[in-house]
């Protein structure tokens, strides 16, 4: 037989990983520098909302909607002008991941 279409599912899998470990990083980077004044760095709140159990209350579509689209006038806007989509998504999948 010739060789697979695809790469063998445990490197797969780790290249998956991988990813989203460097996803993870990064939106833990931008949470720092952009969000944890206000909500602080354990995500408790302070002038900004208390962000424990965002990642079993909303969607990760619905985390990036209240980033790009906040509500209120004590959020600033950061989309687009400081974040990027990506950003936006790697903000929402650390927000979700480690405060739920």
């Amino acid at each position: 037989m010739g060789s697979p279409a695809f790469p063998p599912a445990p490197r797969t899998r780790q290249l998956a990983v991988d990813i989203f470990s460097e996803d993870m990083q990064a939106g833990q980077q931008l949470y720092a520098e952009n969000c944890a004044a206000c909500h602080n760095a354990d995500g408790t709140g302070g002038i900004g909302a208390n962000l424990h159990h965002i990642g079993t209350t909303t969607s990760l579509r619905q985390t990036e909607s209240l980033i790009k689209n906040p509500i209120g006038v004590v959020m600033p806007r950061f989309y687009p002008a400081t974040l990027s989509d990506v950003q936006v998504r790697q903000v929402s999948e650390y927000l979700r991941t480690t405060f739920h």
